[in-house]
């Protein structure tokens, strides 16, 4: 007979041991590893479970409470990471009772939706989270980026930028540029701190007569310059923040995009730095790779569906049935009905259902992934 998993809530007194998993898992000290849970805003121990097997803490996760923006409104969301099972206890089931404790507790405490990046698909399909998005990965020469005159705006980030960058950001969340998460202040302070801007990491901003754009970016192994974020209020910050990376003497820049992203009509020549021909057709060049990027999967049905709106000359109702094998609150009909946009639910009756699907594909076309 095995062994039962008990899961759950991490103590404060774990977070040595919760330390020692994430090190095991990715690498690094475990003290450096520890204070980057104990610094980061976004984090709390609170938040964090474990897994206890035959009185050994064998595994840990977690599952953060966030907003993720939807047609320009936040949705309670939790997202889930450091989820880690030791290399000795693997296929012993840890993994799967940490998922489904914490699927039950995202439940309790009212998150709509749930997030998070994989680092394999094929696990998290097993629990209903389904591919959300995918974005472009490009690598680039510098001089394949036009020579923009509004680089000369370009200057390093001070800390009295950040009210401005804060409002940028803010503006795209109210915009139907769907999918950014909350920010609060501790966390964006966080982000531009002063380890941010030291060493191979660099924070600039575009500003001509005011802040307009920001970019923050690391210099990595092979002279590799790596963008980890770009926010732009307007076309001029978007020109200059690209034409200062052209004037970069980076032997490449890396840039993941999403996929409505205008970077391709920008290049000079449309190839990669690699320039690798298609092997099939040898006249056609990469221009980048398209790459997956975070998992989806519904929380609470009639709470996600009532959380957003929608296009405000959509109308009419369907009688949905939704299938889902973890949450059982889910399975029932749902009437649901769109009045110039805005959402609610009516009372079911003895109507059949008019749409049927399983809750990964249906959390696929809530989000827009997926068309029905």
């Amino acid at each position: 007979m095995s062994a039962e998993i008990i899961v759950r809530p991490a103590r404060i007194t774990d977070l040595d041991t919760v330390a020692r998993l994430h090190t095991l898992a990715w690498g690094g000290s475990e003290a450096e590893t520890r204070a980057f849970i104990e610094s980061n805003p976004r984090y709390n121990y609170r938040h964090i479970v474990t897994a206890d097997l035959d009185g050994e803490t064998v595994g840990t996760a977690g599952a953060f409470p966030t907003q993720m923006w939807l047609s320009g409104v936040p949705v309670q969301m939790s997202a889930v990471g450091g989820v880690v099972t030791h290399p000795d206890h693997r296929r012993k089931g840890v993994f799967k009772a940490m998922m489904k404790y914490l699927l039950r507790r995202m439940a309790q405490e009212g998150a709509a939706l749930s997030a998070l990046f994989p680092a394999s698909h094929t696990l998290y399909r097993q629990f209903s989270y389904a591919a959300a998005a995918n974005w472009r990965a490009y690598t680039l020469m510098p001089a394949n980026l036009p020579a923009f005159a509004e680089a000369d705006a370009v200057r390093p980030f001070k800390m009295e930028d950040l009210p401005v960058i804060r409002s940028i950001y803010r503006g795209g969340q109210l915009s139907q540029n769907d999918g950014r998460l909350s920010r609060s202040n501790s966390w964006w302070n966080y982000l531009v701190s002063e380890k941010y801007r030291r060493d191979n990491k660099h924070i600039v901003v575009y500003d001509a007569e005011g802040v307009e754009g920001y970019l923050k970016y690391t210099l990595g192994a092979e002279n590799t310059l790596r963008v980890d974020e770009m926010l732009v209020s307007d076309d001029a910050a978007w020109r200059g923040l690209w034409g200062f990376l052209a004037a970069q003497s980076a032997h490449s820049i890396e840039y993941l995009a999403p996929p409505d992203d205008s970077l391709l009509h920008l290049l000079k020549e449309p190839a990669s730095a690699g320039n690798s021909n298609g092997w099939w057709m040898p006249d056609f060049q990469e221009v980048y790779r398209a790459t997956t990027s975070f998992m989806l999967r519904i929380i609470d049905l009639k709470e996600a569906l009532t959380s957003r709106f929608y296009p405000q000359n959509m109308m009419g109702n369907r009688v949905l049935k939704i299938h889902d094998p973890l949450i059982s609150a889910n399975n029932q009909l749902v009437n649901f009905r769109i009045v110039d946009g805005r959402p609610d639910t009516l009372p079911v009756d003895s109507q059949p259902p008019q749409i049927e699907s399983d809750i990964a594909t249906f959390s696929q076309i809530f989000c827009g992934y997926l068309s029905p």
